[in-house]
């Protein structure tokens, strides 16, 4: 149906691939709620549950499960470089992390909208726990 009004099935974003006629040819998106600087970028989950950088306007969000899961991100992240746990590791939570972390890493370089975490929401509790008893078995 959105093709057929304005020949881009995603209007009004993505015309820049599409090229419909009734937006200019380029990407339209929200840009405010992306990090600023390199350090924010790296710190992300920091910045946004202390400094509160980064949250919507008018809203009272406090929400340290980022903070938790990015620690324990490196924490594992540095386990398997020095392969303490690698063995232990199944399929799928390896596959597991990395969806969690490229999903976090897209979301973060495209939107950075704390609305559209609702997949680290209902995968972050999965992903912190099982990452967590790896590390202390």
């Amino acid at each position: 149906m959105m093709w057929d009004k304005f020949q881009n099935p995603f209007f009004p974003f993505l015309n820049n691939i599409f090229q419909s006629e009734y937006l200019p040819n380029e990407n339209f998106r929200d840009k405010k709620m992306l990090p600023e600087n390199i350090w924010a970028w790296i710190f992300a989950p920091f910045y946004r549950a202390i400094f509160k950088q980064g949250v919507e306007e008018n809203a009272l969000y406090l929400d340290y499960r980022f903070v938790f899961v990015y620690i324990i991100f490196i924490f594992v992240v540095t386990s398997l470089l020095l392969s303490k746990f690698r063995s232990a590791m199944t399929t799928k939570t390896k596959f597991l992390s990395v969806n969690f972390f490229l999903g976090y890493v897209l979301w973060l370089a495209v939107f950075s909208i704390n609305r559209y975490t609702i997949f680290f929401r209902i995968t972050g509790g999965n992903h912190f726990s099982k990452n967590i008893c790896l590390c202390f078995s």
